[in-house]
Order: structure tokens, then sequence, then C-alpha cells
């Protein structure tokens, strides 16, 4: 508030060219006719006419037949050897205040009076206190300097003892979005999320940045171990379907009989040995890798949501990956169409199959 009034006061100092001028009212009914009459459009024109012929005194011309009829002047003028000179000053009271208003950029006189009884220089201000409602100039200038659109944000940051508009907006964007406090959001946004939601059950499967989750979710996975696992094991499984010549269904057979550890077994209890290793993963991942290796549920999956319920899968596309991957008869298949030399051999004499 001290700088506006200091603004004022400097303002009033700058503009004394016609502190001189004696300012007469006159009737804007008398008639000209007789006399030359100019119209100067220029206040600088009018002022260099006026230091010219040492005017000392002009006449007030109003919008009526007279003051009594109307406090608005029209214009101000002065004769000289029986030539009117007339500048037409808009409603104010004299040229110094129009030189003023015009300078500081008040839209008209009414304007330009109001905010010199508050003492009011900076016309943004004026424009911006005007269309609000402040319960004291001091806080209106308070509004103005911290970026507050309307009074209305800023008597609601104020309950929240925020200052700044920027805080405010702030406050508004973060709990919009369901997060609890500023510090929360801020590490939501260090990890690229917008969301609480999003964030928390992000924190929640341990994923360590936005890009992760989305990944997640894409696959249907809500942990970043499952995520991790899961890039593993397909990215082995890819590597094997080119290494074997084979379909994703037998090099995923392939990857999990290679992780049994050594030994003799018959093909059903391979099959219920590597069974169960695949059981242990979590429904959710499971769920994944059975669209994984399945071309006709991965068409599906682009138009479905994700499920970690297993008997979603069974149910809705005919398929149990627990019991159908792993079968015997698909073990069978896989001794026939894959050279599996590397990791075992089979004996179908005996039904042994050896774990290298």
């Amino acid at each position: 508030m001290r700088k506006i009034f200091s603004d004022f006061i400097l303002i009033l100092v700058t503009f004394g060219a016609f502190a001189e001028i004696r300012y007469v009212d006159a009737d804007s009914g008398t008639n000209f006719s007789a006399s030359s009459s100019v119209v100067v459009k220029n206040i600088d024109d009018f002022e260099y006419l006026i230091k010219t012929h040492k005017v000392q005194t002009l006449f007030l011309g109003y919008g009526g037949a007279g003051r009594a009829n109307s406090s608005k002047t029209v214009e101000t003028f002065f004769i000289v050897n029986g030539t009117v000179f007339r500048f037409l000053i808009e409603g104010y009271k004299n040229l110094e205040d129009f030189k003023k208003g015009k300078s500081l950029g008040f839209k008209t006189s009414d304007d330009y009076e109001e905010a010199m009884s508050l003492r009011i220089t900076d016309k943004d201000f004026f424009y911006f206190y005007k269309a609000n409602r402040f319960e004291s100039l001091q806080e209106g200038d308070a509004a103005f300097k911290n970026g507050f659109k309307n009074s209305s944000d800023f008597y609601a940051a104020k309950k929240l003892d925020l200052k700044k508009y920027d805080d405010y907006k702030e406050y508004l964007e973060y709990t919009a979005a369901g997060f609890e406090s500023k510090a929360e959001y801020a590490r939501a946004k260090s990890k690229g999320f917008s969301r609480a939601d999003e964030f928390r059950a992000a924190t929640k499967g341990g994923f360590s940045n936005c890009d992760e989750y989305r990944a997640g979710q894409k696959l249907g996975l809500p942990t970043k171990s499952d995520l991790l696992e899961y890039e593993k094991i397909t990215s082995a499984v890819e590597d094997l379907t080119e290494k074997l010549k084979t379909d994703k269904r037998n090099a995923f057979i392939y990857y999990f009989i290679s992780c049994l550890p050594k030994g003799e077994m018959s093909l059903q209890k391979l099959s219920e040995k590597v069974d169960e290793m695949f059981s242990k993963k979590s429904a959710a991942l499971k769920s994944s890798l059975t669209v994984f290796i399945s071309p006709q549920q991965e068409k599906r999956r682009s138009s479905s949501l994700m499920h970690s319920d297993l008997n979603y899968y069974s149910e809705n596309f005919g398929y149990n990956p627990v019991h159908s991957i792993f079968s015997v008869g698909n073990l069978q298949e896989f001794i026939k169409k894959v050279n599996f030399s590397e990791i075992a051999t089979y004996d179908p004499t005996t039904d042994i199959f050896e774990r290298k």
C-alpha cells in the first residue's frame, strides 16, 4: 500500500504544466457562429497554443445548457483575436487531470476521479479492485500483487493460509487429483504421476515411476516384481522361439523345464513338477503369461480389460493355463517337435525323462 501512495504523490508532482491556469465556467449554449472556431485534437498542440498566446484563463463548457444541468465538462476553450480555440476534455475537470488520466490509461474521467480518491495510480489494479469485492483496499492490493484473479479465490486461499495464487492453484490441482498434501503431490509428480489413486497403487506395487506402472497396468500386473519376472520370462521365451525354430508355447515349456533341478522322472511327474512351479506364480502373472503364449487370446486382450482371476480366462476363452500348458499330452507333443537335447533326454520305452 505504501507504494500506491508514493506513486500517487509522484503523479501529482509530475503533471504540473497547467498549475497557473484559471478555469472559468461557461454556458455551453454560447453561440460561436459569429467567431472563427478551431477544434484542437492533440493536448500537446493545445498546450503549445496556450503558451504561445500566454493564456492564463480557460473556459469550461458543460454537457447541458449550463452547469446546473450537467456536471460533466465537454470542452475547454479560449478566445484570441476573435478565434475560439477549443479542446474536447471528455468529462475531466481540467487539462491537468485530462493529461494525467490519459497518461495513466484510465478509460473514463469518472474512473480517473475515483482512482484518485482512492489514491490508486495503477489502472490495472484499479479495474481489478473495482471488479471484485474486497473488504479493504489493502487486501485488494495483496491479492493483486500475489497473482489472484478474483476476490473469491483470495479469500478461499486466505482460509488455507495460502498467500500466493500459484500456491492456491497448486492446492486446487492436487486436491482435485486426490492428493492429501503438497508433499505427496510433489513426490508423485517427480515420478510422473498426476493422480493419487495411481500413485498409491504404484507405491503399493513397488513401482519406481509412472512408466513402470503403466507397463504393468497394460499387462494386468499390479506389482513391479511381477513385471520384472514377466519381462525375464517373455524375453527368454522370445529368444528360445528363435533358437529352437518353434512356437511360443513350446518355447515356454522348454523354459520352465530348464528351470527344474537335475533328475529322472516320468512324464506324469514332469507335468506335475512344472505345473507346480508355474502355479506358484501370482494369478496376475499367470494370466499375463497365458495371454503372451496364446495368439488368439493376445488378439482378444487388446479389446478387453486385464483380469488376474484365472477363472476369467477359463470361462471366457475355454482355456485353463495351469492344466493345459503342461499336460502330459502337451509334453508329448513338445518332445516330438522340439530339440531339447541341451537340457534333457527322454526314453519313450521306459518313459523316463532326465533333466541334465
